[in-house]
């Protein structure tokens, strides 16, 4: 690690553009997984919306404004988003 150049931050990005490499290859085929098979609830603010959705119906529960059977159905919400 004397070499100055590998203290280089973007050495890196460099090598993988250079050797033309896929960081999200793997060995598992794509039957088991898929990286490029990403679904629209998989993504931070649908988890946000939906835990929102979860958390206000505790509230509501809680707060006596909803009974337990009138609260969010949680696959009639995840279906919604």
């Amino acid at each position: 690690m004397s070499n100055r150049a590998f203290r280089n931050p973007h050495l890196y990005a460099k090598l993988v553009e250079f050797v033309d490499v896929d960081e999200r290859a793997m060995n598992y085929p794509k039957s088991i997984w898929d990286p490029e098979d990403v679904r629209e609830e998989w993504f931070a603010d649908k988890i946000g919306a939906f835990l929102l959705c979860i958390s206000l119906c505790s509230v509501a529960v809680n707060a006596g404004l909803l009974c337990c059977s009138m609260a969010c159905d949680i696959d009639a919400v995840s279906l919604a988003f």
